[in-house]
Parts: C-alpha cells; sequence; structure tokens
C-alpha cells in the first residue's frame, strides 16, 4: 500500500523534523533503520515531507531517538528549554543565530513566540535547505554566509542572539576595534570570536544566550571572556547544564552564557539539574538577582573571580571534605623551597633533589616522592622541592593522592581539551590533615 507524505503539523516539535532530515548525519544503525537512504526519504524534490509510518517509528521510540538526536545535533534539550525560560516575558522583535545549523535553535525559538522575526547565518547549503524545511513558513530568513563574513558586513542589530557553537573548533585571529576606537587583536577558537561578533550586534537592552563549554570568565589575554569588557560587554549569567547519558556532548561540561551590555558588577552562576522544581527556582533566583539556598540554586559571584562551574564544584568538594577534617589550610607554597619544570621525555628529567614530590601535570596519576618511581615522562610532572623542616615529602605525596588532594589537584588545572597544573597553579595549592605529620612554625 502506498504510503501518503505527511506534512509537519501546528502541534509537532521542531525537533522531531530536526531529527528525521538529519539522519544522514548519523551512522547509527537506528538511523538507517528508520531511513535506509538517509536523506532522499525525507525529502522529494526538494520539498519537506515525512512518510507517515516513519513518523510513527519515531514517536514509538523516542530514547533511542533522543540519543541520536543529541549526536547530530550538538545541543542538549535541556539548554532548549533553559534558553525559551529565560527569554520568557520578553518582546523581542529581531532574533539572530549566526550559526543555524540546519535550523533546529532558532526554528524552535520563533515557533515559541520568543521573537516575532528571525535570522539565521547558515554555511552549508544543504543545511539551509533543510532549515527552511523545518522552519516552514515560519517568518526566518536563512543567510547563505561564512558567519563571521556575514557578521563583519551586517549593519542590522538584534533584540536577542541565540547560537550553539560547535565545541573545539579550530583556533583564529582575529582584529576588531574596541569602544575607544582601539584595535584589538584576539586569538579563540572560532566559536568564541563568532559569540563576540555576534553580541556586537545587540540592541542597548539585547541579550545573547549562547550554548558553550566550560566557562572560564577570565580566559587568556587574547581571548574573547578576557576582553569583553573592552567592546561594552560582559558575562551577566553562566548556567551549567547536567550531563545526560544520551547526550554525548553533554559530557563536555556544556553551558549556557547569557551575555549583556556590561551593567551588574557580578555574574550569576548556577546549575540546570534537569529537576523541574529546582530549576525553577535558579530561573527565579537570576530574576531576581539573588543566591540561592543552597549549592547550585544561584550564586553571585565577583565576574573577575569566576572560573567556569567546573571550578566552582572543585572548590565546594574540597570545602566540605576539609570542613569534615577539620584542620586548617596549608598552602603548598609554604613548604616548598623551588618548583621546577623539565622538557625531558626520558628519565631522569630532574636534579634528584632530596625531598621532593612529583605531581603529574595531567591525569589522576599519582604524586610520588621518588624520581626512580615515575610512570609518565618526566615533562609530564612539575618537582616541588619541600623543606625538611616544614613536612616529608612522603606524607604531601600520601595526600595528594586522596580523594581530597585529587579535587584540590583538579582545582588548579586549566584548559578545556586537556585540563593541566601549570607551575603557576602550584603554589595556590592548599592541603590538609597533615597536623600530625609536619612542623608549622
Amino acid at each position: 500500500m502506498e504510503t501518503q507524505p505527511q506534512k509537519k503539523s501546528e502541534s509537532e516539535p521542531p525537533h522531531i523534523a530536526h531529527f528525521l532530515l538529519t539522519l544522514r548525519r548519523t551512522n547509527a544503525a537506528y538511523g538507517r533503520a528508520l531511513a535506509p537512504n538517509g536523506l532522499a526519504d525525507v525529502v522529494h524534490d526538494g520539498e519537506y515531507v515525512i512518510p507517515a509510518d516513519v513518523l510513527d517509528k519515531i514517536v514509538a521510540a523516542t530514547p533511542a531517538y533522543e540519543s541520536i538526536w543529541g549526536h547530530i545535533s550538538h545541543i542538549p534539550s535541556t539548554a532548549l528549554h533553559l534558553i525559551a525560560k529565560l527569554a520568557e516575558g520578553s518582546a523581542y522583535q529581531e532574533v539572530l543565530d549566526p550559526c543555524g545549523g540546519p535550523g533546529l535553535l532558532l526554528s524552535s525559538m520563533i515557533e515559541a513566540g520568543v521573537g516575532r522575526r528571525g535570522t539565521g547565518v547558515i554555511e552549508n547549503p544543504i543545511d539551509q535547505m533543510l532549515a527552511r524545511a523545518i522552519s516552514a513558513d515560519l517568518p526566518i530568513q536563512w543567510v547563505l554566509s561564512r558567519s563571521a563574513d556575514w557578521l563583519g558586513t551586517c549593519s542590522q542589530v538584534f533584540d536577542l542572539v541565540i547560537c550553539g557553537f560547535p565545541f573545539g573548533v579550530a583556533t583564529e585571529t582575529v582584529r576588531l576595534t574596541d569602544i575607544n576606537g582601539e584595535t584589538v587583536k584576539l586569538t579563540d577558537e572560532r566559536g568564541r570570536l563568532v559569540l563576540l561578533q555576534a553580541a556586537l550586534r545587540l540592541t542597548a537592552h539585547g541579550v545573547g544566550v549562547f550554548i558553550v563549554p566550560n566557562l572560564d570568565a577570565r580566559g587568556p589575554a587574547t581571548g574573547v571572556y578576557h576582553n569583553l569588557h573592552r567592546f561594552g560587554l560582559a558575562v551577566d549569567a553562566y548556567f551549567a547544564l547536567a550531563e545526560s547519558p544520551n547526550i554525548p556532548i553533554s559530557k563536555a561540561s556544556s553551558g549556557v552564557v547569557v551575555i549583556r551590555r556590561a551593567t551588574n558588577e557580578d555574574v550569576f552562576v548556577a546549575k540546570m539539574s534537569g529537576d523541574n522544581d529546582r530549576d525553577a527556582m535558579v530561573i527565579n533566583n537570576y530574576r531576581k538577582r539573588k543566591r540561592g539556598s543552597e549549592f547550585g540554586l544561584g550564586l553571585l559571584l565577583d565576574r573577575e573571580s569566576f572560573r567556569g562551574w567546573s571550578h566552582l564544584e572543585v572548590e565546594e568538594r574540597i570545602r566540605t571534605r576539609a570542613q569534615r577534617i577539620g584542620y586548617p589550610a596549608t598552602p603548598l607554597s609554604r613548604l616548598a623551597t623551588a618548583i621546577n619544570l623539565t622538557k625531558a621525555s626520558e628519565p631522569p628529567g630532574f636534579e634528584d633533589h632530596p625531598n621532593c614530590v612529583y605531581l603529574p601535570t595531567i591525569g589522576r596519576s599519582s604524586a610520588l616522592s621518588s624520581i626512580a618511581e615515575l610512570t609518565l615522562k618526566p615533562h609530564n610532572y612539575i618537582q616541588i622541592v619541600v623543606d625538611p623542616d616544614q613536612a616529608l615529602a612522603a606524607y604531601v605525596a600520601e595526600f595528594l593522592n586522596t580523594p581530597l588532594g585529587l579535587a584540590i589537584r583538579e582545582g588548579v588545572q586549566s584548559g578545556f581539551t586537556i585540563p593541566k597544573i601549570t607551575k603557576g597553579s602550584v603554589g595556590s595549592m592548599n592541603l590538609y590533615d597533615l597536623a600530625l605529620r609536619i612542623r608549622i612554625p
């Protein structure tokens, strides 16, 4: 029996259409079973067509669909709900998505009434066709262009900018003019550079809402976040997203950052748990600009000190565990007489000083107190020469391998792709549980 094409109904969520039209992006067995011919099964002569039997299979298999959708879209579903909630109650006229992809995010927001009109910039002509199909008769203009090129020539301003950037893309360098007319040279990931260029198109009271990797609001000196103030912009809030076992991208500590024209001196930080009641409390605390009743429900932090949600979680673990131990903090800088690095890839790599700790700069390998015990290449360690009148290196190394010690090590790591402990961050580490083992004057 011939299957009749089924058009998208008004009640059908845009993400269903998005899933159907982007099966070509995954090699998952489930995707192949639903649409053996990929794009050809859902697009005919450039028109958007959903065979009824395929739609029935989708509706009957939501868990599998959710997993594939997360893999191909790079946008956690919790982020879509959060962005809609943040925009609730506001009357946005013009909405921009500078990295439109196949149109999921912008179509969802315009369909939900977040804005009256949308503009999406798409670099891939296939994605542009899919976006047009998904958005159907929604008031959205899809522009085929490289994001940075279009933003560089655009004169239009927007009330709301939304975007889900790809993670871990190449680093680029651009030169932009700041609010004082000075040229600023910026080197950062391409997604962050587009974030800045898009935020510069905001109206005076506009807001940018971006799905990003774990945010360090300070960042490198030549990076976007470190230089936002030079363009009259600031991080207003950061919402960490809970990890989802079905969406691989969420394991990269993603979150939603809110950018505005510089107003508040602090930044609101919280975590979306996926629990409706808790998440509603977070949104309410953000709107009222107040601290939550417990960790995760909202913090107001000095913008200069905010290093990202993962660092806050580590600091909270350290605080609670240290509180249980009951000993005061001892800065490692008080115990060390020297902190050394090496470029050597073969042992021994360091001069064999007595009473030393060898701390791995990456990962969770054991801290050691003997140069003969190194299991990694020497350049992956920092040598900490400990004052023997202050502490025994063996005890310090032992502490750094405890759950609390590992949390402290994680807390001083920096970098997104491969977090790493630097020579400069070692001295800021605080040690606990050493009261019976060290001699502090």
